[in-house]
């Protein structure tokens, strides 16, 4: 298993059902905007039912083999509310769930890696379309269609790091020296 990619497991009664928020599987949420959407309603929701509502969609689009509502619990629509339904063994795996799918979307959509020196930060995304990702993948990495739709989007990054390294801008302070800088000059600043 391939954590560090975002590959993770669940078992239950003797049945493991594995989970890997690869290209191919987050495509199975919906279009390219849809699964920004559902991300971004995700991240921002307030409604505990709604997030998990969400979240079981995506562990579902990113395991192997289906998810058994008797583990999972599911949702359904009572009195014009949104309600979970608690999974009939008893034990609450409502707030793990939710954990699972948040680990599915950060190594999916956005890539779990450290930000480099010289990245400047992006705009917002509208959309993610995996099989631009997946074309990248194939092209710029020389990988079958197959080993392409099987990369995470923490594994491409870093994949794409280790074949293209940025090269440091000598005339451009990095962001870490940016920020002392700015440090530097506000606190001079207030001095005066």
């Amino acid at each position: 298993m391939l954590l560090a990619y975002g590959h993770a497991k669940i078992e239950w009664q003797g049945v493991t059902y594995s989970l890997a928020p690869t290209f191919a599987n987050i495509a199975k949420i919906g279009s390219p905007s849809e699964i920004v959407d559902d991300f971004k309603s995700f991240i921002s929701s307030i409604n505990p039912v709604y997030k998990f509502n969400i979240a079981l969609s995506v562990l579902r689009a990113c395991c192997d083999r289906d998810l058994p509502e008797a583990f999972t619990g599911r949702t359904v629509f009572m009195s014009g509310k949104l309600k979970y339904v608690q999974p009939a063994h008893g034990v609450n795996v409502f707030s793990d769930i939710i954990t699972l799918a948040e680990h599915c979307f950060i190594h999916g959509v956005c890539g779990k890696v450290e930000q480099d020196d010289n990245e400047k930060d992006g705009e917002p995304l509208k959309e993610f379309d995996a099989y631009a990702f997946m074309e990248m993948s194939r092209v710029h990495l020389g990988m079958s269609r197959e080993e392409a739709q099987n990369l995470t989007m923490t594994e491409f990054i870093r994949m794409m790091r280790a074949k293209f390294p940025e090269q440091k801008d000598k005339d451009k302070p990095s962001r870490s020296e940016e920020k002392d800088m700015l440090a530097w000059y506000f606190d001079k600043d207030k001095a005066h």
